[in-house]
């Protein structure tokens, strides 16, 4: 006991003379008094966030509510597929009811565009392998048919009869490719004959992008023109 009451008397004086380590024993109690703080502080805003996430759920349908909608759905689906009668649109009234349609339009929309993805692949894949197919067969076609012309030819006759089939050359048919329609259309003008708009036919709409530009800028309608608003959007971002 002597020895120990020694000790501390020892230490006592020691922190007296020493005024650095008072200074340090004091910044530790400060340091832990500031990490107690925080951790309170962290405390609070963790439960703080959880409150709020407990308030920001998205309510919820009963099973009943959801099986019943599925139902109405269905049912109606058929009738349309059977011509009976028109797809009528959902009834909402509650929030909750909201948060299950949007539940289930995100879903079905993602199952598009999954179902979507496979069928572009695969039709793809498709047109690759019948490309593949029907350059086979049509070597195979010019090769009995270049055979054939070839024997036709050495035959020396207009018509060939043969059990399958009758072999004859038809003559070709002239056709006119127009290279150049500017080139084409000045001559039309330039050449001034009564005759010459006639082998030049040009097609032209309205520019409806100027006319609407025009509109908007004086305000008057040009003769034979209307002015129509489209029906508001519906639309879900998600």
């Amino acid at each position: 006991m002597a020895l120990r009451a020694s000790h501390l008397s020892w230490e006592a004086v020691n922190d007296a003379d020493c005024p650095q380590r008072l200074t340090t024993s004091k910044h530790r109690t400060k340091t832990a008094m500031t990490d107690a703080a925080e951790m309170a502080y962290n405390s609070m805003m963790n439960k703080q966030d959880a409150d709020d996430a407990s308030l920001a759920e998205e309510p919820e349908l009963s099973l009943e509510e959801e099986e019943a909608m599925d139902e109405q759905y269905n049912a109606q689906a058929e009738q349309q597929h059977n011509g009976d009668s028109e797809m009528l649109m959902p009834g909402i009234v509650r929030d909750e009811q909201a948060e299950h349609h949007l539940r289930s339009l995100k879903r079905h929309q993602d199952n598009y565009a999954a179902v979507q993805g496979r069928f572009d692949t695969e039709i793809a894949r498709l047109m690759a392998r019948s490309e593949r197919e029907l350059q086979k067969i049509k070597r195979r076609i010019s090769w009995h048919e270049g055979g054939l012309k070839a024997y036709y030819t050495n035959k020396g006759q207009k018509r060939l009869v043969l059990a399958n089939a009758t072999l004859s050359s038809v003559k070709g048919r002239p056709s006119v490719d127009v290279r150049d329609p500017e080139l084409l259309e000045t001559w039309c003008v330039e050449t001034g004959r009564a005759d010459a708009e006639d082998l030049f036919r040009r097609t032209e709409s309205p520019d409806k992008k100027k006319i609407l530009a025009y509109i908007k800028e004086t305000g008057e309608e040009p003769p034979g023109c209307q002015v129509s608003t489209g029906a508001d959007t519906f639309k879900v971002k998600f």
